[in-house]
């Protein structure tokens, strides 16, 4: 029974939904500029003795940085669709990430935003969640299979709302079962028929 119980409370990944890679074209915009930058005026500069070579090195480091930087920031930024709920996960930076979690009974309404050429282009939308009883909105920026995205969690929504409905079913029984036995059949019959 407690192994039923154990697998019951375990959480399950249906899927881990990330933004469109060009969705962080500044990261890679500004580091391709620096590294090229650095690689155009490697000669001129490495002519100007140390501080020209300083220059350079960082030049090229820093790009290399902002790079890794927005790669980072794109791979932890996520949301996690689970048997349970949706985790969004928010990387500010190497250092900084925020996680939300909200139960599918929470869940509003789940809708997507087209706008702009880049993602009229690379056919992707902004996907929004907005929780019930509050302004605030979950957004995951130009998602590709959006339509894919938002049928999964309506499905698990229904799903889970389907489960915790049967389970209210099944204390409701158990407690008429329950004051059953105490009272007695008679008074029970008596209680509920009147």
């Amino acid at each position: 029974m407690s192994v039923t119980n154990h697998q019951q409370n375990q959480e399950i990944v249906y899927l881990l939904a990330r933004s469109n890679f060009l969705s962080y074209y500044k990261y890679w915009l500004l580091s391709l500029f620096l590294i090229i930058s650095s690689s155009f005026f490697l000669y001129p500069l490495w002519l100007n003795g140390w501080w020209g070579i300083t220059f350079d090195v960082i030049l090229f480091i820093v790009g290399l940085i902002i790079f890794f930087r927005g790669y980072f920031v794109w791979y932890f930024s996520y949301w996690k669709i689970t048997n349970r709920g949706i985790i969004d996960s928010f990387q500010k930076g190497f250092l900084k990430q925020e996680k939300t979690q909200i139960n599918y009974s929470d869940i509003d309404s789940v809708y997507v935003k087209k706008q702009g050429l880049l993602q009229n282009i690379i056919k992707a939308g902004d996907v929004f969640i907005k929780i019930k009883n509050n302004q605030t909105k979950l957004k995951l920026p130009i998602c590709r299979n959006y339509l894919q995205l938002i049928s999964l969690i309506n499905e698990r929504r229904e799903e889970y709302l389907n489960s915790l409905s049967n389970l209210r079913e099944k204390k409701a029984q158990l407690l008429l079962a329950k004051i059953r036995i105490k009272l007695g059949e008679e008074k029970f019959k008596e209680l509920i028929f009147n």
